[in-house]
């Protein structure tokens, strides 16, 4: 053999397969061991193009959807949150949140791909204090943290969205983040809302969104004629549809990037057959007998039929979406309804579906997942990055809300249903901004009394949590049950109860520093002992020095008021109003009351009631002059300021109708009750002047004016309403209405939106084609929350109330309210109940006619009035014990934010203080946080923070300046500590030091773009490694057989193999004479060549090649039988000839 100096391994075999036709060659496997390297590279290449920038043409799949797996779980309305918890029996189906939660979690666990969009933290704090066991509560930490398990909006409740104050709304999302934070800590993101059932969306809610850093915003319930056609006016409307606008960017101009807002373009229940599908929205499919909606329609059946069938309408549905009504092909499918995920059946199908469309995607076109609303947003985004498609839009409201379910229906009754629970929530509102600061106060100023101060927390968190509770979308709205709205009502009184026993406890700490003394506050007095002095405190809630107002009950007037103004005894101007036999109201100007502090005033018996007039017709002070002309039954208002008179006529009007607790649906024009003005009472004395008018024996007016200098209190008009409808009929919605025949507004109506910022609201007689009466009157009624006012271009007329209603501008120069509102029949909108309100009912507002003005400022302090708090001791009878004893004067501000609404101010868990604030002008400004308060009571600032809205991330920003921005739009955040020990300003370390200033991250970077620039490099790389990778296994394969065989095919029928392998353990180079032992088989060749054997010493110097070539000749006669041949281009060593056919042989 000659093996040209080829050197054998140890223990190597060599193996040789010959193929009947012909063997490949080493050149030729050289050429596809490049082409394989080649096209190893251009598949990674492809890999990139193909994630990075989409489909290619030719790619099956037309769109994506996201199936969002969601509950919407009322907190409150045809039952009790406690009974919609625990369990309960409803129309269609057993309601029990805890077997939702307990089930979610099971079929969680059960497959990776399924997520889950949880919204409503009351009934998760619920589960995971009181039934969760320790095995699930880990797995809710591990799919939160897996980003499996998200929470959507993440407050309490899912909040109505135009009566709530925006405190309030910012309250109830800090109550559910702050307990979800306690929990899940870092772990938790909470990016998307969900405010998927107001009716109705508020401007205030975007931006309160944007300013709290969620970076999506998902609506619902906007008028159905905006992202619809309806049936009653096709060629009308269908906006969002034609502008492929249901996502956009929101910029409510509060100087924070847009948020990404998405308006469902169905509802929040699984794509089902409400529609008529030749509309924009339908699928194609008849869905109302097969729907997705497995809660009420449970099964797919065994049949492939089944399944095919609802795969297809699934497919047709998203395709039509992604072609005509969205900009990218990536679709949002809510996958849920009303108490969904009771059982099995949601997921269960959920998968059978997804798997039916991903494993035919050139039958459906489509690929569907499972999705938190974060992992769909972000698809979505990553899609438009480049072309920007998504539209940018500045709405300022989506109110009213109308749907088309036969006729043409505004959800505007609402506005006003049930006012006495309305403005129930409102004054417990108004205690805890109260307790919340001195609450916050109090654990400053009395750390000590732990006991108290851990009382008052409970009691501050349970009404904090109630409140949230009143802000639910069917609790604040009057849309429950009555029943419910018992249970809501009474929730609400016992924890405000508890909370005020406990911020008396507070006041003693404050006021005293002990626990001896006790306060009330139900501003009543009973003056007894005529030797006893009664003292009042006055709590201001604002940030800057105010005079007040104070009004109590006693049953005497004879008394003298005084406090004390820098150790002198001030004698106060008061009033006396006799309102029955030993029933005297009591109103009483207090100047100077210290902001965000208080100051005691003392009433002693024995004076004298001040003088009055019972029998005037004129109310006047420094600003007004307001006189009755009965005759004519309307007064002339003079406005003194700006040597202006007018006509000013009030009336009563009732509309008839089929209304319901949501709906406002009148049958015709309104018919006025206004058929009388007797003058009923009147008194005009040193401090009041007031004026009592009956417009019919059930609906009586008080007009009242204060005789004081300061234009934010004598500048307005009081005005008190008594109502009494238990005589009329039960289908009646009442509105008192404003006239000045002086001011021309062309019905254009401006109102608050959440106590926050003021929004026009346009008179529109024709909406989408409808111009009929109900749609004139239903159609133009906007939620007022603080104030509204109708203005020209010389006069404005703004009305105030203390808590929502229903406001109108029907005609030119009219101001109209919904008042009050009773009904006979439901309005089949889901509760099933009339509206019975009944009975007397008080209510007050304010009125003022001047200039048109910025009423901002004066609706906050309107909205937050002084709060007297009266303090009662046994032990002491004289001024000189509670003067000597009782600090009766606290001012913690050393300067005044004169411009600035508290929006709150709080003690947090970590014992710091929130402070929330917003401007109340058009300008924005700054101030030193560090010399805001008082250094006689608080003597260091520190470990300040920026902090967002609500605790949506479980950390704050240090902050390296202590300049606080305010501004009209914004709302400013900073949380603080006050110590004890004064800063070093020349200690660079000090972090109050405006020299050393730590940076802020900027959390608007262009994160996207870093990330595709950053999956590109990664993509690339794993490209070029994967091919490097392949390369040299390609050339170490090449080497091998170069070395050995130089050729290696895989086996098959035509192959057979021809094994030689050595014996000796080494080999030097061998000449070409040298011989080895060699074992030659074959089972193919005949037996001959099997047996035969090669035989030498290793000293051997001659070669057998006799006994070769007669091996050689056999193996030839064996592949000559066969009709086979073997090239000689494997290599040019041992080649025998025979005949014309050749081998070769190693």
């Amino acid at each position: 053999l000659d093996l040209k100096k080829k050197k054998l391994k140890k223990s190597r075999s060599f193996i040789i397969y010959k193929i009947k036709k012909k063997m490949i060659t080493r050149s030729t496997y050289n050429k596809l061991s490049c082409c394989m390297v080649l096209l190893t590279f251009l598949l990674a290449c492809f890999a990139i193009v193909h994630d990075v920038y989409g489909n290619p043409s030719d790619d099956p799949i037309e769109a994506y959807g996201y199936l969002i797996p969601h509950t919407h779980d009322d907190v409150g309305w045809l039952t009790t949150p406690e009974k919609y918890y625990s369990g309960a029996s409803m129309w269609d189906g057993y309601y029990s949140v805890k077997v939702i939660l307990q089930t979610i979690v099971k079929q969680l666990e059960e497959s990776s791909i399924r997520r889950f969009n949880w919204q409503e933290t009351f009934y998760f704090n619920k589960f995971w204090q009181e039934d969760a066991t320790e095995a699930e509560k880990a797995l809710i930490k591990k799919f939160v943290k897996e980003k499996r398990f998200e929470f959507v909006g993440g407050g309490w409740v899912c909040n109505d969205e135009a009566l709530p104050t925006i405190d309030a709304i910012v309250s109830q999302l800090s109550t559910g983040h702050d307990l979800l934070y306690s929990i899940f800590g870092d772990d938790l993101e909470i990016k998307s809302t969900w405010q998927i059932d107001p009716f109705g969306h508020s401007k205030t809610m975007a931006m309160v969104a944007q300013q709290a850093g969620y970076k999506y915003h998902v609506l619902n319930r906007v008028d159905e004629r905006l992202d619809r056609q309806c049936s009653q006016f096709p060629n009308e409307g269908y906006t969002l549809g034609k502008e492929k606008s249901y996502q956009f960017y929101w910029d409510t101009t509060s100087n924070d990037t847009p948020i990404f807002t998405h308006i469902l373009d169905h509802h929040y229940s699984s794509p089902e057959g409400n529609y008529n599908e030749s509309l924009p929205n339908g699928g194609g499919y008849n869905l109302k007998k097969k729907d997705l909606n497995f809660q009420k329609h449970p099964l797919i059946s065994g049949s492939t039929t089944d399944l095919q069938e609802r795969a297809h309408m699934l497919a047709d549905y998203i395709k039509k979406r992604a072609n005509s009504m969205y900009q990218t092909p990536h679709i949002l499918l809510p996958f849920g309804d009303d108490f969904s995920f009771r059982g099995d059946n949601m997921f269960a199908n959920g998968d059978l579906l997804i798997a039916e469309i991903n494993d035919h995607p050139e039958v459906y076109g489509v690929k569907v997942v499972y999705a938190t609303v974060s992992e769909y947003f972000e698809k979505v985004e990553e899609a438009d990055k480049d072309q920007k498609l998504i539209p940018t839009k500045t709405y300022d409201a989506f109110m009213p809300y109308a749907n088309c379910w036969g006729d043409i229906d505004y959800w505007t009754g609402y506005y006003t249903t049930f006012p006495k629970y309305k403005l129930q929530i409102r004054d417990a509102q108004r205690y805890l901004h109260h307790m919340n600061m001195m609450h916050a106060f109090g654990h400053v100023l009395g750390p000590s009394h732990d006991v108290l101060l851990d009382e008052a927390d409970a009691a501050i968190e349970a009404l904090t949590r109630e409140l949230a509770i009143a802000q639910h979308h069917d609790a604040i709205t009057g849309t429950s049950k009555a029943f419910v709205r018992d249970d809501y009502q009474l929730r609400l009184e016992t924890a405000q109860k508890v909370a005020l026993d406990a911020s008396a406890s507070l006041m003693s700490i404050i006021l005293t520093n002990s626990t001896e003394t006790t306060f009330r506050y139900d501003g009543t007095l009973q003056i007894t002992d005529t030797s006893k002095v009664h003292p009042i405190v006055i709590q201001n809630p604002q940030l800057s020095t105010r005079n007040a107002i104070i009004r109590l009950s006693a049953n005497r007037g004879d008394v003298v008021i005084s406090m004390y103004e820098n150790d002198v005894e001030v004698y106060l101007t008061f009033d006396a109003v006799k309102r029955s036999e030993n029933n005297y109201e009591l109103f009483i100007f207090v100047p100077n009351v210290p902001a965000m502090g208080y100051r005691t005033i003392f009433i002693v018996p024995g004076g004298q009631i001040p003088d009055h007039s019972t029998s005037c017709r004129e109310l006047s002070n420094a600003f007004y002059n307001l006189a009755a002309n009965v005759t004519e039954k309307r007064f002339m208002l003079n406005d003194k300021q700006r040597s202006i008179t007018t006509m000013l006529q009030t009336s009563i009007s009732v509309f008839s109708g089929s209304s319901g607790a949501y709906l406002f649906r009148p049958y015709s024009k309104p018919t006025t009750l206004s058929d009388q003005f007797d003058i009923q009472h009147s008194h005009c004395g040193p401090l009041v002047n007031e004026m009592t008018i009956a417009f019919t024996p059930f609906f009586i007016q008080t007009f009242r004016l204060y005789k004081v200098s300061d234009p934010t209190i004598g500048y307005l008009f009081d005005f008190d309403m008594h109502s009494e409808t238990d005589f009329l009929d039960v289908n009646n919605e009442f509105f008192v209405n404003f006239h000045v025949d002086s001011l021309s507004n062309n019905q254009l109506l401006y109102s608050d939106a959440n106590s926050f910022e003021t929004i026009k609201r346009p008179f529109e007689a024709i909406r989408y084609g409808d111009d009929s009466e109900r749609s004139y009157y239903a159609g133009n009624v906007y939620p007022m929350t603080s104030h509204a006012f109708i203005r020209d271009t010389t006069n404005q007329l703004s009305l105030f109330s203390y808590s929502s209603f229903g406001v109108a501008s029907f005609s030119d120069g009219h101001l109209s309210m919904m008042i009050r509102r009773s009904t006979s029949n439901d309005d089949s909108r889901g509760v099933g109940e009339a509206v019975v309100d009944h009975g007397v009912q008080r209510q007050s507002f304010k009125f003022s006619f001047q200039a048109p003005s910025n009423v901002r400022m004066l609706s906050a302090l309107i909205e937050r009035p002084s709060l007297p708090i009266i303090i009662e001791n046994t032990q002491a009878n004289d001024k000189s014990f509670y003067t000597s004893s009782l600090r009766h004067f606290f001012n913690p501000l050393s300067f005044e934010l004169d411009s600035s609404i508290l929006l709150s101010f709080r003690h947090l868990p970590n014992h710091e203080l929130l402070l929330q604030l917003f401007s109340g002008s058009s300008s924005p400004f700054s101030f030193s946080l560090s010399s805001l308060f008082n250094d006689a009571f608080f003597q260091k600032l520190s470990s300040y923070s920026i902090r967002p809205l609500t605790a949506i991330s479980s950390s704050s920003t240090p902050s390296s300046s202590l300049s606080v921005p305010v501004s009209p739009s914004r709302i400013s955040s900073v949380s603080f500590s006050l110590s004890r020990l004064l800063p070093n300003p020349s200690d660079p370390s000090d972090p109050s030091d405006p020299d050393h200033p730590t940076p802020i991250p900027d959390s608007s970077s262009s994160f996207f773009e870093f990330w595709n620039l950053l999956r590109f490099g990664l993509f690339f790389a794993l490209a070029f490694g994967i091919t490097l990778f392949l390369g040299l296994v390609i050339v170490g394969l090449t080497v091998c057989f170069k070395r050995s065989s130089r050729s290696r095919l895989m086996s098959s029928d035509n192959l057979q193999r021809l094994q030689i392998f050595t014996r000796e353990d080494s080999y030097d180079e061998l000449d070409e004479e040298e011989m080895v032992e060699m074992h030659v088989s074959d089972d193919d060749l005949s037996d001959p060549l099997s047996s035969s054997r090669l035989s030498a010493d290793d000293d051997d110097d001659d070669v057998d090649k006799d006994e070769l070539e007669k091996i050689a000749k056999s193996m030839q006669s064996s592949v000559s039988q066969q009709n086979s041949t073997l090239i000689d281009d494997q290599f040019d060593v041992g080649v025998v000839d025979a005949d014309d056919d050749q081998f070769s042989l190693m």
